[in-house]
């Protein structure tokens, strides 16, 4: 990508929506923003100068999985313009995070020094920060609920919903997999399913399952 399409791909997220965009491309020559491409089931790491750094996705599509044990326990499906990494700046640890690519996908990352060049020189920025971490946290809190609490029929609708792409469709894992993902018997998982297509909230295709009512 060229500069100036580095630099409309950043501030089409809304961190970056009211940095000027001078300031953009003096980080982009000094280094301090990259790219990368990913094939699918690729880990999206940011690479040698950008090993802590947030990511913002340009193309394609990344999941936001969270290992526990053995398990991988998705969190989120990231979409263009969308971006991640932000927990482990400035000394968080996002370690058992893993955030892969579900296609070919490709991510502008902004690493730690530039981001805070930023901040010191445009304090809005750190506001617009502060209100996505602000987000993120209620988006969370509201994943470890479904997760945690309510039915297995409305665990399974919520993890049904955050992995659909933008036509409603997901492919499912194997019915062992989906179990564990949402801490439930294979037993309850078949029922939830069978009453989620008998209500006609999905239909199902083999282990395509279309979303009625998003």
């Amino acid at each position: 990508m060229d500069a100036k399409k580095m630099i409309s791909a950043i501030k089409a997220n809304r961190i970056f929506a009211r940095c000027p965009e001078e300031e953009l491309l003096s980080l982009i020559e000094k280094g301090m923003i990259g790219e990368r491409t990913f094939e699918s089931g690729e880990e999206a790491v940011g690479g040698e100068g950008f090993e802590r750094s947030m990511g913002i996705l340009v193309s394609g599509k990344l999941r936001v999985e969270r290992l526990d044990d053995d398990r991988r326990i998705l969190l989120n499906i990231i979409r263009q313009g969308g971006c991640f990494g932000v927990a482990s700046m400035f000394g968080g640890d996002d370690a058992h995070t893993l955030v892969s690519a579900s296609s070919r996908s490709k991510v502008l990352y902004i690493n730690e020094e530039g981001l805070s060049s930023l901040f010191l020189r445009i304090p809005e920025l750190s506001v617009d920060y502060i209100a996505f971490l602000t987000d993120r946290i209620r988006f969370l809190n509201s994943k470890i609920r479904s997760f945690t609490g309510g039915s297995s029929e409305a665990r399974l609708a919520a993890l049904l919903a955050e992995s659909a792409d933008e036509e409603g469709v997901c492919a499912l894992p194997s019915m062992a997999q989906l179990a564990r993902r949402l801490d439930i018997s294979r037993a309850s998982l078949y029922r939830s399913l069978a009453s989620l297509e008998q209500s006609g909230s999905i239909r199902r295709d083999g282990k395509t399952v279309v979303l009625v009512d998003r």
